[in-house]
C-alpha cells in the first residue's frame, strides 16, 4: 500500500493516508469454508423454528454451539460440499489470473520496468522518515541554542 504523509499549515502533527488498492470487480469471489456452508442451512432451519429471534449474534451463537457439538460424520457432507465449492474457486482464479496475465495493465505501466515501480514505492515510504529527521535536527538546534537547560 502507498501511503502519503500531509501535514497541515495551523497543525504541526503529521498524518498518514493510505491509499487501498482498487478491487477488480471481475474477481471470483472466495469459496466459503464448511462452517459457512453449515450456517446457510442453520439460518434457514433456525428461522424457521423460532420466527420472533431478529438478532443475527443469536441466530450465529446458536450455530456455532451447534457446530462445535457435530461429530465430524456429521460435518462432512459440508465439508465435502466445501471441497467442491474451493475447487470450482480454483478453475475461475485460473482462468482470471491468465486473462490477467494476457491483458496489458490499464493504469499504462507497462512500458516501466518492475524496479522503476518499485523505486517509486520507496520514495513514498521514505517521505515520513524526512519529515522526521527534520523535525529532530530542528529540535536538536533549538535545544543547542538555548540559553539555559532545558531539565
Amino acid at each position: 500500500m502507498k501511503s502519503r504523509a500531509r501535514s497541515s499549515g495551523d497543525d504541526s502533527r503529521l498524518s498518514v493516508r493510505r491509499v487501498k488498492a482498487e478491487k477488480d470487480p471481475n474477481k471470483p469471489k472466495r469459496p466459503p469454508s464448511a462452517f459457512f456452508v453449515f450456517m446457510e442451512e442453520f439460518r434457514k432451519d433456525y428461522k424457521e423454528k423460532h420466527p420472533n429471534v431478529k438478532h443475527v449474534s443469536v441466530i450465529g451463537k446458536a450455530g456455532g454451539d451447534k457446530w462445535k457439538s457435530l461429530s465430524d460424520a456429521e460435518k462432512a457432507p459440508y465439508v465435502s460440499k466445501a471441497e467442491k465449492l474451493k475447487a470450482e474457486y480454483n478453475k475461475k482464479m485460473d482462468a482470471y489470473n491468465n486473462k490477467q496475465q494476457a491483458e496489458p495493465t490499464a493504469s499504462g505501466d507497462s512500458d516501466k520496468s518492475k524496479s522503476e515501480v518499485n523505486d517509486e514505492d520507496e520514495e513514498v515510504r521514505a517521505e515520513p522518515l524526512c519529515l522526521f529527521i527534520v523535525h529532530i535536527s530542528w529540535l536538536l538546534s533549538f535545544c543547542l541554542l538555548s540559553p539555559r537547560p532545558l531539565c
